[in-house]
């Protein structure tokens, strides 16, 4: 909890730094690398040590804000969360930011959300996009039970079985959940 407060105060002086609006604290000057790092390690904490998901999320949120090609990657969670609670239009938008990414939950995630949202045209081309870029993911997300894979605890294989595995035990649920969302994959997929 003292490392915590302490967190705290660093954001308050990034806050009262008075960015103007708009600006962002790109990673690549490494200046701005320790007011990041300090935020990246607030999120944790709120995230697995205090277990406080709607501060991680702002926490997050904000992160994005200040650093939009977020070098960390928490818009894969934030993305995740987003679609749990039902927040589809922002999940889609934080994925619209990312149109060239390779992490699944940003890919599959943007279909997710863009189904949800009655944008099955939308769904479509991202599907289409997603798919040609991680099949395996929508593979995976189709099969009742899949079996897993060996994982490397250091890294994920972009593209590999391992991504595709944890992606489907994350979400799989939400795109269960959804009204029809796994018929539609399947039709989509025999095309």
């Amino acid at each position: 909890r003292d490392c915590y407060r302490a967190l705290q105060r660093a954001e308050r002086m990034v806050e009262q730094a008075a960015l103007p609006a708009g600006s962002t604290l790109p990673w690549m000057i490494p200046e701005n690398r320790p007011a990041l790092r300090l935020l990246a390690h607030q999120i944790l904490v709120c995230e697995h040590i205090l277990d406080d998901k709607s501060e991680a999320v702002r926490l997050s949120e904000r992160y994005l804000q200040i650093n939009p090609t977020d070098n960390h990657g928490y818009r894969t969670a934030l993305v995740n969360n987003f679609l749990r609670e039902g927040r589809n239009q922002q999940a889609a938008a934080i994925c619209a930011n990312y149109p060239q990414d390779m992490m699944a939950e940003t890919r599959y995630g943007h279909v997710l959300a863009l189904y949800r949202l009655g944008d099955l045209a939308g769904a479509t081309r991202r599907l289409s996009s997603a798919a040609d870029h991680l099949p395996l993911v929508k593979d995976y997300l189709l099969r009742k039970r899949a079996a897993k894979p060996k994982l490397n605890p250091h890294r994920i294989r972009i593209g590999g079985k391992d991504q595709a595995w944890i992606y489907r035990e994350d979400m799989r649920d939400c795109w269960a959940a959804t009204a029809g969302c796994l018929e539609w994959l399947q039709k989509q997929s025999s095309r």
